[in-house]
């Protein structure tokens, strides 16, 4: 059995890596399912990162079923969003519109402030290197 990476135990799940992590023919999947594996992490993430990641994986043989049963069977837990949460995601989409900041990684930004996760598992190191949380805490970015 492969060693346990030890990054705490949360971490949040970007789009990126949720389709590499299903579809067999990306480039990075050997690399992503890997540490996927290995991290012994809780995966959280949000509906918006769910939503993005079935319209990418469409043409994907059975992969919406694979995707949202990572979601019923607590592989990954979707984290709720609040109206409130809104005007933290419309700021932050503002901040970093040069980026740019799509809706999916605002809300996963809200989400590991509100919730203190400073792991993610992500393909977008460009965007998530750049992304900071409130009091400037940067990212840990898995792979």
């Amino acid at each position: 059995m492969a060693e346990k990476i030890i990054t705490g135990n949360r971490c949040l799940l970007d789009t990126s890596a949720l389709v590499s992590l299903i579809d067999k023919s990306d480039v990075a999947h050997g690399r992503v399912k890997q540490s996927f594996e290995r991290t012994g992490q809780n995966f959280f993430s949000t509906i918006a990162v769910i939503t993005e990641a079935l319209h990418l994986l469409s043409r994907v043989k059975n992969a919406t079923n694979i995707c949202l049963d990572y979601v019923l069977t607590g592989v990954v837990e979707l984290f709720p969003l609040e109206k409130p949460d809104l005007s933290r995601i419309k700021t932050l989409m503002a901040k970093y519109a040069d980026i740019p900041m799509d809706f999916a990684d605002a809300t996963l930004v809200v989400v590991a402030e509100e919730m203190g996760i400073d792991t993610i598992m992500t393909l977008d190191r460009r965007g998530f290197e750049a992304y900071r949380m409130l009091g400037s805490k940067s990212f840990i970015i898995l792979p």
